[in-house]
């Protein structure tokens, strides 16, 4: 590699378009790159818990809803533009890529619910009710109570509902709205629909289920902006405001985020430490040319993703910002080395070629190290981080191999450095250091000591917030959800069956079980009223079975006329309620009928199939968010055996048991490649344990940071510590491999300064302009990476001096030295 280096570096011609035509190639991979914004990618899906979970999303299409909410800053208002709202709902259905639309409980749905067979979709309570009714004395109060409320009746619609439904069927058909989660379902409109309608009035509420999936970003971005222009055109300048929440929005939301996490933050992470670095090497020259090879590195990187991955998510998007602070060091400590050489007075040329010569072993064994640390990742169960560390493990594989073979080609033709502005300065901290070497180490200790004791309180947080970005469109949704009672997380309940009729069959089962077991502690919405099996039908006739349909009609005709209704009037209602209770005969409505009535956006997002076996899906919703723990149990012993049970809820809580999995085995695997390394590297047992002195206080310190930050282990930083192995571990075996050479501690700090600050600070920077980034499991990694490198810089500087042993009798000629790790040979001459 090294004579790699040195003769790329006597051709720079040809070195820079060999690494041009390397960049085209990775532009054109570039190009296929994906943004992927399906949240569920991230969770573990070797887990079952979070396999049912996905699969119960994927099977009902729970992410292909998009919410589209009209919102009035009165009932008044929004009641007075229903014609226009309804003209608006229906327009959504013959939108392109829209399967159905759902505007609530369809007029064809109502009619069925108050029709011939109607009744049987009532609960069974209603259908004692409806029987009491039905006896002389019931159906002569009811006769008298329709005749009084039509007198007091205000308006030509009220008066048409009770002239429709004398016996109000429809108020008892309506009592199965409190088995569906607060959905908001009003009293029944002029034309006999239930439209979704929050409580307050003010917001009316559609569901449109999409053919494709909203990780199609095109797709999802046309959904939005066609739904906008069709509200504009149908409902612009009346003042009510469009809401859209769902899959769909966030999605295109993300998307645009994610292009800005992957671009804007990962320029703000290369403005950032191009300003370190010139603060601390002043020489615009030598910047252009490790910046532009650090470009080389982070294209090269985007072009094997796009290659090789196609598509990268929401945590990935953090590699390009993360790469910048890391992969730059590389390119710093050639430019380091190059300017210590003009500074003994060798040419251009031959200051290169020394460079190279003798960073060419450290920086390999560098970039394995740190690529290794992060290689790690790829035994994470969460797939976010495993791609994020593939990731960085090529890139920073590139980045060593663009500032070996490519920067010593651009820096030839300089001729000038700028003299070293932290030597001196690093000088004399060493000696001070050195004469109180027995305060600073039981300062030291005593830190260490109190950051252990506050990192033992660390525990696990397991918040699914940190799968979340933080999308406008989420709080939308909530905002939606919210005006509707729905404000909490669903369970969802899975019975599956060889045919539909057993289907439902278990779904009825189900219900009964759920119903028994609520006591107020959660809702139900099933489709128990909507798809009924023969054993539904059964019950039904079980209690209105003893009703003679001739005598019953006949006492219903007798009742209305004595209340002054007229004689055609109570012919035809007399003959509605005889067709009613005659009509539990007849078999149940089967899917394609309710299809008909307007039933089919329902039964789509509650009726899959899944390798040959039928999956109906009954939702609940824990009416006690503080007692969700008590509720999914209850839940649990009701479903029984072979009911899949899953919801974020559950999902949530498996993510504590393998985010501590997680952090256990990467960990172990980190820390024992961290000291095989060190073992092969220094070859000394004293060399070994004061090269983890910085790696033990960035673990501890990022530990006590989050203990008084009050966040805990999360799905977000659970990564960190063994990242901490491949990044905190340089700076202590620099410090020593340089003191091997010199014998003098004092002088190991002065030489090694400028490289550690500014390899430190670039790596800062890097991860914490992560805080940033859209997604708070980005922001968790890059904050606590961040301050656990700012701990192994404070300790390399101020405690590892005082922990090189005295008396120089570690010293080695110079040259002797057969280094491997990265940082050895910064400001080492040639061999």
């Amino acid at each position: 590699m090294r004579d790699l280096a040195a003769a790329a570096a006597r051709r720079p011609g040809r070195t820079t378009l060999l690494a041009l035509l390397v960049t085209a190639l990775a532009l054109a991979g570039a190009s296929r790159l994906r943004l992927g914004t399906d949240l569920l990618a991230l969770l573990p899906v070797s887990d079952p818990s979070v396999r049912e979970f996905k699969d119960a999303v994927e099977d009902f299409g729970f992410a292909r809803r998009l919410l589209v909410a009209v919102e009035a800053d009165t009932a008044a208002g929004l009641a007075a533009a229903a014609p226009k709202i309804e003209a608006f709902y229906a327009g959504l259905a013959s939108m392109p890529g829209v399967r159905s639309v759902e505007a609530g409980i369809p007029a064809g749905v109502v009619r069925r619910l108050g029709g011939a067979d109607g009744v049987r979709l009532l609960p069974e309570g209603a259908l004692r009710r409806l029987r009491a009714r039905l006896g002389a004395e019931g159906l002569r109060a009811a006769a008298t109570e329709a005749r009084t409320r039509l007198g007091d009746a205000d308006g030509g619609a009220a008066r048409d509902l009770i002239l429709a439904d004398p016996l109000d069927l429809r108020g008892l058909a309506v009592e199965f709205v409190a088995l569906r989660p607060r959905s908001g379902l009003s009293l029944p409109a002029a034309d006999g629909s239930l439209p979704l309608l929050s409580e307050d009035g003010r917001m009316r509420l559609a569901v449109a289920l999409a053919e494709r999936p909203p990780e199609d970003i095109a797709f999802s971005e046309g959904m939005v902006r066609e739904t906008r222009e069709r509200f504009d055109s149908a409902l612009g300048g009346s003042g009510l405001r469009l809401v859209l929440a769902g899959a769909y929005p966030v999605a295109a939301e993300a998307s645009a985020r994610m292009r800005f996490d992957l671009v804007g933050i990962g320029l703000v992470a290369l403005l950032a430490v191009h300003v370190l670095s010139g603060f601390l090497f002043r020489s615009v020259r030598l910047l252009l040319a490790v910046g532009g090879v650090l470009v080389l590195a982070v294209v090269w990187t985007a072009g094997a993703a796009g290659a090789f991955f196609g598509e990268i998510h929401v945590v990935s998007v953090g590699f390009a910002s993360t790469l910048v602070g890391l992969g730059i060091n590389f390119g710093l400590h050639v430019s380091n080395a190059y300017a210590h050489g003009l500074e003994s007075a060798l040419a251009p040329p031959e200051a290169v070629a020394e460079a190279t010569r003798g960073l060419a072993r450290g920086l390999l064994a560098s970039a394995a190290t740190t690529a290794g640390a992060f290689a790690v990742l790829l035994f994470s169960s969460f797939r976010g981080y495993a791609e994020f560390g593939v990731l960085l493990a090529v890139g920073v594989s590139l980045a060593c191999a663009s500032a070996l073979l490519v920067l010593p080609a651009w820096l030839g033709g300089s001729a000038s450095a700028a003299p070293d502005p932290v030597r001196g300065p690093a000088r004399r901290l060493g000696e001070v250091l050195l004469r109180r070497r027995g305060l600073v180490r039981a300062g030291g200790a005593a830190f260490l000591l109190a950051c252990a004791w506050l990192a033992s309180g660390l525990d696990v947080r397991t918040g699914t917030e940190t799968l979340r970005p933080d999308l406008s469109a989420f709080a939308e949704q909530e905002r939606v959800l919210a005006r509707f009672g729905n404000v909490v997380e669903p369970l969802v309940l899975v019975p599956e069956a060889a045919t539909l009729e057993e289907a439902i069959r278990e779904n009825d089962a189900l219900f009964e079980r759920l119903a028994a077991a609520s006591s107020g502690e959660f809702r139900i919405q099933s489709l128990r009223y909507f798809l009924l099996s023969a054993e539904t039908a059964a019950r039904a006739r079980s209690v209105l079975g003893d009703v003679d349909p001739g005598e019953t009609s006949r006492e219903w005709k007798e009742a209305l006329r004595a209340a002054g209704f007229r004689e055609a009037y109570a012919e035809e209602q007399a003959g509605r309620l005889r067709r009613l209770i005659e009509g539990l005969s007849e078999p149940p409505p089967g899917t394609e009928e309710w299809r008909a009535a307007g039933l089919g956006p329902v039964l789509e997002g509650a009726i899959s199939a899944r390798e040959g076996r039928v999956r109906l899906a009954t939702t609940v919703y824990p009416e006690v968010p503080a007692r969700a723990a008590e509720t999914l149990a209850r839940v649990r012993d009701a479903a029984g055996p072979g009911v899949v049970v899953t919801g974020l809820p559950i999902v949530r809580g498996r993510l504590g048991l393998l985010v501590t999995r997680d952090l256990g085995r990467l960990g172990l695997f980190a820390t024992l490649l961290l000291l095989a390394i060190l073992a092969a590297t220094i070859r000394s047992l004293p060399g070994v344990l004061v090269s983890l002195v910085p790696f033990v206080a960035s673990a501890l310190g990022a530990a006590a940071a989050l203990r008084l930050a009050g966040r805990g282990i999360t799905v977000g930083n659970l990564a960190v510590f063994p990242l901490l192995t491949g990044m905190a571990d340089d700076y202590g075996i620099h410090l020593w491999l340089r003191f091997r050479r010199d014998g003098d501690a004092a002088e190991a700090l002065s030489e090694s300064a400028r490289a550690l600050l500014t390899s430190g600070g670039t790596t800062i920077l890097g991860f914490g302009s992560l805080v940033f980034a859209a997604h708070p499991a980005l922001r968790d990694l890059g904050l606590a990476a961040a301050v656990g490198v700012a701990f192994a810089l404070a300790a390399s500087l101020l405690l590892v001096p005082a922990l090189l042993p005295s008396g120089g009798r570690y010293r080695t000629p110079s040259g002797s030295i057969r280094t491997r790790t990265g940082f050895a040979q910064a400001f080492l001459s040639s061999e």
